[in-house]
């Protein structure tokens, strides 16, 4: 399933119909992404995160409109703690 913060992606009404305002946790490859991860899609095995300097600050765009962001692939969990639910 695609889950997203981003109102122009397909995921978006799936994640408000799922979450609405709560925030569930997303790993990738077992690890806490959630804090950066605007879109998880689970059946692909994808995520899309803000991009963080080494120094943990956002990376720019090049025109400097908005913050840049990185697909990375591999095993995505979504898990919703309030129903100790968990989706891969």
């Amino acid at each position: 399933m695609r889950y997203s913060v981003d109102k122009d992606d397909p995921g978006y009404l799936a994640y408000m119909h799922r979450f609405g305002t709560q925030r569930p946790t997303v790993l990738l490859d077992g690890e806490d992404v959630t804090f950066r991860c605007v879109t998880a899609d689970t059946e692909r095995g994808e995520v899309v995160l803000l991009q963080i300097d080494g120094q943990g600050r956002y990376v720019l765009t090049e025109d400097g409109q908005d913050i840049a962001r990185k697909t990375l692939t591999g095993n995505v969990t979504v898990q919703w703690a309030d129903r100790n639910l968990s989706l891969h």
